[in-house]
């Protein structure tokens, strides 16, 4: 028995490892002392003494996404529905999942002491680096590291560079505090110490309490992790699978491959438990497509051995900070996997970790570190394990450089193990002292400044400023209208993932939402469904159609986002302020415009309108919406022709927002981009034919019925896919100037 093995005995764990923390002061003594110094560390970098903690990090972007989610929770209690988003309905996020529960249990506790939602999100944050220090630590202690390196250690995993980096816009992604406890288990079962099966020992059995403990243990992180993000999910199981192989390996005992097997299970039923609500939603709404990834976007969102081992962006050191700009610059596909720095103590473990695989014999703790390190790069770089997956079994996972938080705990382990055995080898009696103070304060001084990049709070006042200026222009806009009123926004941005619109970056329209508990926004509602297919078709009309249609929906005002617009909103408020015959009021920035529409707003309406569009007030308050659904992709435009491509299968969604049944005409020609005729069937309300389809294309043309509500068209072809170079999407056939020509109602 070597000595890792001793130390993952459940025996000598119960004298000298973890799990008897609980039972002892002087082992709760460095959680409480890492807690502390994790909460000191994060105040002192993020300058929290300075700033007003009120008020979130960012502003912009992500961030407001983040805020809005904490916001609808902290309020009142809400995930899922959120009733002052996309009116004139109501949003729903079922269609976009977030099984995320582990954090909103924490959110539930804070929410006891707080409503402000400012406040909640920074308390969250921040709750991070102690909360990794933590289970860092009791994972180091666990694989036996000494004290005193495990505290320096743990530290520094709390503050590995995508922490900084991700902050509160990707908040539950720096939330990784169930990491180091997954990469525990997974070690565990590599060695047949998850304790799910007794017989894991040569040479005796050990004592079945020890054994239920970490069983109980390994199942319970499993369950959390389950709930935590689908990428952490994703990447425990893929640990699982490789731990569980090396373990029987290892020992030739199937107990090893049948405990990863259901720990694996586990992680899986958890989070299909996480996903159950969206899950039924999707079975009686149908499904949608909201999120539409494309295979490649693994590739663009992997990560890179050079940024791994780089310095992190911003360096404190001039000489760094200049050479990683100029790889920046010239590097491709640089984007959010720039977070994954592991500083100068990861990269040491990295590069040990590599060696370990050359040297015979390697330790083997680092080994199990080495196999799980090597997996987790192979599957997080470019051109990996995880493009692999996308191409081969499914897209919806794409940003694969997310693992570097599992690969800085593996990277970090190694090192602190290597220099433990070093000192330990070299130290004799003077171990404690060296190895428990001196070593460690250096370690972590280092560390730290080679992880905490420059410049995190630059923009800082500006932040605090925006954020109070929308406040304000909140306030005044609550000021004007009664409560619980519908306010209309322009332009049209859908929810959620939109490209950005001129100036407009996507979630920036939340804004008015975070500062105001009553009003209802018709920003949020969900792409693909009823409510923001009518929010689009009405955006999009001259401004005396759309003046009558949100005033006959009973809104009470519009915000106009001006950087929305080419020309920021000049066109659109002249015109408006022509029909309304008044001026709107402005935020201190000049982005925003409200303008009010009240009872004077509309008679000044009703006398300037053309008198003809009020007899055709129910076709512009009720319009017929056509959009393409799920495996179809947006529409392309040539002069007067436009067309969709769609894959194998497609949808076409016609939505008649009226209350009546209206019969129309559809019209549309498909084609491919073979000579060969393939079949095309076409199913929807009442219709069902089938067509013969070639790049010559067949025109089209059905009567149909379009009862209230969204009706589905469903496309289904049999032709081969289109081979389009540098073009990722999946495409089969295309639909030509599709058409709904209504007859009557």
């Amino acid at each position: 028995m070597n000595e890792y093995q001793r130390k993952l005995e459940p025996r000598d764990l119960a004298g000298t490892g973890a799990e008897s923390a609980l039972f002892s002061l002087s082992r709760v003594l460095p959680y409480v002392a890492v807690a502390i110094l994790c909460m000191l560390l994060a105040g002192i970098i993020w300058h929290v003494g300075r700033i007003d903690i009120t008020i979130p990090l960012g502003v912009n972007g992500d961030h407001n996404l983040s805020q809005e989610l904490v916001t609808n929770f902290v309020r009142d209690g809400r995930y899922y529905v959120n009733p002052l988003l996309g009116a004139p309905g109501t949003q729903e996020l079922y269609d976009f999942p977030f099984p995320h529960w582990t954090h909103f249990i924490i959110l539930a506790g804070i929410r006891l002491f707080t409503r402000d939602s400012g406040l909640a999100i920074n308390l969250l944050f921040f709750l991070g680096y102690p909360l990794a220090g933590m289970t860092a630590l009791y994972a180091f202690r666990s694989l036996g590291i000494s004290t005193g390196l495990a505290m320096a250690g743990a530290v520094l995993y709390a503050f590995v560079p995508f922490h900084q980096m991700r902050n509160e816009a990707h908040l539950i992604y720096a939330c990784y505090y169930l990491v180091p406890l997954m990469a525990l288990v997974v070690v565990w079962v590599s060695f047949g110490q998850a304790g799910l099966f007794q017989a894991a020992t040569k040479g005796g059995s050990a004592p079945d309490r020890h054994f239920f403990r970490r069983g109980l243990l390994s199942v319970l992180v499993c369950v959390l992790i389950g709930w935590d993000n689908p990428y952490n999910a994703f990447f425990a199981v893929a640990f699982l699978s490789v731990a569980g192989t090396l373990g029987f390996l290892r020992r030739q005992d199937r107990r090893a491959i049948l405990t990863a097997a259901v720990l694996a299970v586990v992680v899986v039923t958890s989070f299909g438990v996480g996903l159950l609500p969206n899950l039924i939603y999707i079975q009686r709404h149908g499904r949608i497509g909201t999120a539409q990834r494309l295979p490649v976007e693994s590739e663009i969102y992997g990560l890179t051995l050079i940024q791994l081992l780089a310095p992190v962006t911003n360096h404190r050191v001039p000489a760094l900070a200049t050479w990683k700009e100029q790889f920046r610059s010239q590097a491709l596909l640089v984007n959010e996997n720039d977070g994954a720095a592991l500083g100068a103590v990861g990269a040491a473990g990295f590069v040990a970790l590599f060696l370990c695989f050359l040297l015979k014999p390697c330790p083997e703790e680092l080994y199990s570190l080495s196999v799980l390190n090597l997996t987790a790069f192979l599957l997080g770089t470019i051109g990996g394990l995880g493009a692999v997956f996308s191409f081969v079994i499914s897209p919806q996972l794409r940003g694969f450089n997310r693992i570097s938080v599992y690969i800085s705990f593996f990277c970090i382990a190694a090192a602190l193990l290597v220099l433990d055995r070093f000192l330990g080898k070299t130290l004799g009696n003077k171990r404690w002292i060296v190895a428990g103070v001196v070593v460690p304060s250096f370690l972590l001084i280092l560390g730290m400044y080679d992880q905490i990049p420059l410049g995190l709070m630059l923009g800082r006042d500006q932040v605090e400023k925006q954020y109070r200026e929308d406040a304000e222009f909140v306030q005044r806009i609550e000021a004007l209208v009664p409560p619980h009123s519908m306010i209309f926004q322009l332009p049209y941005d859908p929810f959620p993932e939109s490209p950005p619109i001129n100036q407009l970056g996507d979630y920036e329209e939340l804004r008015g939402y975070l500062h105001s508990s009553s009003l209802r926004w018709s920003y949020g509602s969900m792409k693909g469904r009823e409510t923001a297919g009518w929010l689009a078709a009405i955006s999009n009309l001259p401004a005396d159609q759309l003046l009558l249609a949100v005033t006959t929906s009973g809104f009470a005002g519009i915000v106009v986002d001006r950087f929305g617009f080419a020309d920021h909103g000049v066109v659109v408020e002249s015109r408006i302020k022509e029909f309304l015959g008044s001026e709107p009021i402005a935020d201190k920035s000049g982005r925003l415009s409200f303008f009010q529409l009240d009872s004077k707003a509309i008679d000044s309406l009703r006398r300037t309108v053309d008198p003809e569009l009020r007899t055709k007030l129910e076709a512009i308050v009720y319009p017929l919406v056509v959009e393409t659904g799920a495996g179809c992709w947006g529409k392309e435009v040539a002069g007067s022709d436009n067309w969709h491509w769609c894959g194998r299968i497609g949808d076409i969604k016609i939505l008649n927002s009226s209350p009546f049944e209206h019969t129309v005409t559809l019209k549309a020609t498909f084609a491919t981009t073979y000579p060969e005729y393939s079949r095309l069937v076409i199913e929807g309300p009442a219709l069902q034919q089938t067509l013969k389809v070639n790049n010559i294309g067949t025109a089209w043309r059905a009567d149909v019925s379009l009862p209230p509500g969204m009706s589905r068209i469903t496309l289904t072809s049999d032709a081969n896919k289109v081979i389009a170079p540098g073009d990722p999407r999946e495409m089969y056939f295309r639909i030509n100037n599709f058409q709904v020509l209504e007859q009557s109602h």
